[in-house]
C-alpha cells in the first residue's frame, strides 16, 4: 500500500500547486458517463425476493470512507499541511483500470500472507480471478463535470503542469533532502509505495476548486504496459456522499459461476 515517506516533500509539492493549481489541464465528462468502482462483497446486500442492488445500499457506495488506514495515494493525511476532513471516492473510466487495481492489491495480500508463513512469493494468478468476491459498481455522471487531468498519454498538457511544480525550487530542494534529487515528479506519483508527491498534488487541486481527477493508474496490465486505464478521484468530505453521482448496475463475481448483475431499484 502507498504510503507518504516524506511529509516534507508533501508540503512543498502541496504548495507548489496551490499557486498553479487553478491552471492544472482539465478534461470534460458528459452527463451518463459511466465509471466504475470495486469493493469487498460483504457491502453488497442482494434484494433475493426482487434480485436488485437496493438503491439506500448504492447510495452508501458514493459515500468517502473514513478508512483506518491512511493508503490513498491522492487523499488522505497531510497534517498539518492540510486539515484533515478531506479525501476522496476513488473510480475508473475504464474497466481495464478497475481490473488492473484489483489484481495489484490481490497479488500484494498474497504477498503479505506468504511472507508472514514463511513462505515463497506465490505466482500471480489470472486477471479473471482477481475480482472473486468483489462487487463492481457501475456509476453514472449526473450533468457536466470537469476533471483535472493529470493523465500524460492523452493530456499533452499534463507534463508541462507537472514539469512546472517540479521546477519550483522549494520543490528541489525537498527532493535533493529527501534523496529524490534523481527522480521525477512523472515518476514519483506513480511509485507504488510512496505517495508522498501524488498526494501533496490530489489534496492542492482539491483545495483549488477541483470536483475531480483523472490519472492513469499506477497499476500495470498483464497484456500490454500502455492498457492501464485512468482513474477518476471524485473529491469531497469524509462521509458524505458525493453529489451528482448514481448507481444504476452492480454486479458481483461469485467463486463458481458467471458474473452477476443486479440493477438498482428502491
Amino acid at each position: 500500500m502507498p504510503a507518504v515517506k516524506s511529509f516534507a516533500v508533501l508540503d512543498a509539492v502541496y504548495k507548489a500547486t496551490l499557486k498553479i493549481g487553478r491552471e492544472a489541464p482539465t478534461t470534460p465528462f458528459m452527463h451518463m458517463t459511466p465509471v466504475f468502482r470495486s469493493f469487498p462483497q460483504g457491502h453488497f446486500v442482494v434484494d433475493t425476493h426482487r434480485h436488485v442492488f437496493r438503491r439506500d445500499h448504492a447510495d452508501r457506495a458514493l459515500v468517502i470512507p473514513r478508512k483506518s488506514s491512511d493508503d490513498n495515494r491522492w487523499t488522505g493525511n497531510a497534517q498539518p499541511s492540510v486539515p484533515a476532513g478531506r479525501g476522496g471516492l476513488y473510480c475508473s473510466v475504464q474497466g481495464q483500470a478497475t481490473i488492473n487495481e484489483a489484481a495489484y492489491y490481490f497479488q500484494r495480500q498474497r504477498h503479505t500472507r506468504a511472507v508472514a508463513a514463511g513462505n515463497p512469493t506465490p505466482a500471480p494468478v489470472a486477471r479473471t480471478a482477481v475480482l472473486t468476491g468483489k462487487c463492481v459498481v457501475r456509476i453514472r455522471l449526473l450533468g457536466h463535470w470537469l476533471a483535472a487531468d493529470l493523465s500524460p498519454r492523452h493530456n499533452p498538457g499534463a507534463i508541462g503542469f507537472l514539469g512546472r511544480i517540479e521546477k519550483d525550487p522549494n520543490v528541489k530542494a525537498a527532493f535533493r533532502s529527501a534523496g529524490y534529487a534523481s527522480r521525477t515528479v512523472v515518476d514519483l506519483i506513480n511509485d507504488s509505495d510512496d505517495c508522498s508527491v501524488a498526494r501533496g498534488i490530489g489534496l492542492a487541486l482539491d483545495e483549488t476548486g477541483h470536483q475531480a481527477l483523472m490519472v492513469e493508474t499506477a497499476r500495470q496490465s498483464e497484456r500490454s504496459p500502455i492498457e492501464r486505464g485512468d482513474n477518476l478521484i471524485f473529491f469531497g468530505a469524509l462521509e458524505e456522499k458525493i453529489r451528482n453521482l448514481s448507481i444504476d448496475e452492480a454486479y458481483i463475481f461469485p467463486v463458481v459461476g458467471e458474473p452477476e448483475r443486479y440493477p438498482v431499484s428502491f
